[in-house]
């Protein structure tokens, strides 16, 4: 019901109360090591007991066998990632305050992508959260031209939709904010369940299906990437509207590709194929099972001057 929806969004917008102490997870015999080495994902079998009653998103502390701390995270009874540690020991382990925890660590990806020149004005797509690689695991944040495009796919999340939202907007260049979610994750990780109970959260757009496009009348946004124009829908479309993770493989790709002829399968937007072109390759020639896409890719093309290249 309402209430009981209200209540689970609320406790997610916490950390633990002012003095109360949170669950604890107790890893099994030889488990810690990897985990105090790092690794944020304590699968199921990496659980030897917890002590409490923590619920789906609730945050817990993570000890080893012998009682010691070895960090802190948000636990999931439907998951087999049981526990995402979000702070690992000695750091960052002075609150359990999960939006502040948030706020910190996107700001830091910023920072990173900043040192990296992205920004910039060749390039206004890019990858500014990716999931445990910015040590918020299940996050991924994509931006273009200043609309970050959030795929949730781990409960704790969506209990904090509005704590990562208003972190995004708090970042300097971010000015609106997508919500969608990776419905196949987060199925994985208990979704189903939490819904059926009541605990659903607000609207959000569905990561699109392997074959899909934005239709032609969705929303859009032009933007660069290595100095290319391409159309994004930031509501539709596969993955966040564009593959920013990428960027990388499509330049090193493009690199090889002068006087080539390239085929580009499953090419979505024309990522490859577009950049494999602007980098003298003499052909492409791109191949999709969805007729959307390929019709995005030939609208990216004739924005690039490529029509009759692509």
């Amino acid at each position: 019901d309402m209430a009981r929806r209200a209540a689970w969004l609320l406790a997610g917008t916490l950390g633990v109360a002012t003095g109360a102490a949170p669950p604890v997870v107790v890893l099994g015999g030889g488990k810690s090591r990897l985990f105090k080495a790092g690794n944020p994902l304590v699968f199921s079998g990496a659980v030897s007991k917890v002590r409490g009653s923590p619920g789906a998103g609730d945050v817990v502390d993570v000890h080893d066998g012998a009682g010691d701390l070895v960090g802190w995270g948000v636990f999931n009874p439907h998951s087999q990632y049981r526990v995402r540690i979000l702070a690992h020991a000695p750091a960052d382990i002075d609150h359990r305050d999960v939006p502040a925890l948030v706020a910190s660590r996107l700001r830091a990806a910023a920072r990173r992508r900043l040192t990296v020149g992205l920004p910039s004005p060749t390039d206004t797509a890019y990858r500014l959260c990716n999931s445990e690689g910015d040590r918020l695991s299940g996050l991924t944040v994509d931006v273009f031209n200043g609309v970050a495009v959030v795929v949730s796919s781990a409960i704790w999340l969506e209990r904090r939709r509005e704590a990562v939202t208003a972190a995004l907007l708090g970042l300097d260049g971010i000015h609106e904010v997508v919500w969608r979610q990776a419905e196949a994750r987060l199925k994985m990780d208990g979704w189903e369940e939490l819904q059926r109970d009541g605990a659903e959260g607000g609207p959000a757009a569905a990561e699109s299906g392997a074959g899909e496009a934005p239709a032609a009348d969705a929303p859009t946004q032009l933007v660069l990437e290595s100095g290319l124009r391409y159309e994004v829908s930031p509501t539709l479309g596969q993955k966040s509207g564009f593959y920013c993770d990428q960027r990388d493989n499509r330049a090193a790709v493009a690199s090889l590709c002068a006087g080539r002829t390239v085929l580009d399968l499953f090419c979505y937007s024309g990522g490859f194929a577009l950049s494999a072109a602007s980098r003298g390759a003499t052909r492409t020639l791109g191949v999709d099972s969805s007729g959307a896409a390929l019709a995005l890719a030939r609208r990216n093309a004739e924005m690039n001057g490529m029509g009759g290249e692509v």
